[in-house]
């Protein structure tokens, strides 16, 4: 069995890392859904159901294969990794996941606090950042 050696979404064609067109439009659907409000769960099911190929013909997805979608930095862009997702909304899918959690977010180097507050005998959770 072959281990991945690079994020998904990215080959090497003729020496050179690349993306992979396909597996492009999977990630910006991807961090689009999350930002819509769907869960990693609700988001690996849908890419199960449409029988989405992760990685050398596996197509059942889960949360965690999500979850490390949505926080891989590669996707930004680098020396060696063609950028896939803008900054934008790469810092509004990070954000929200700390928001949802709580605690410390390795992304964006801020400690969240998830604060509850009534309004109009409604539960609403906002969130205080506070930057390192």
């Amino acid at each position: 069995m072959k281990k991945r050696t690079m994020p998904y979404g990215y080959e090497i064609r003729n020496g050179e890392i690349t993306v992979n067109p396909k597996a492009e439009q999977i990630i910006k659907e991807i961090f689009k859904a999350y930002l819509d409000g769907m869960s990693f769960g609700n988001i690996a099911d849908e890419m199960t159901c449409r029988g989405v190929d992760y990685y050398d013909g596996k197509k059942t997805w889960n949360k965690l294969m999500v979850k490390r979608i949505l926080e891989c930095r590669h996707y930004l862009g680098t020396e060696k990794y063609p950028p896939i997702i803008s900054h934008e909304q790469f810092e509004s899918v990070a954000m929200l996941i700390t928001a949802k959690y709580g605690g410390y977010n390795k992304l964006t180097g801020a400690y969240f606090c998830l604060v509850e507050h009534t309004e109009k005998q409604k539960r609403v959770r906002s969130i205080e950042a506070v930057m390192l």
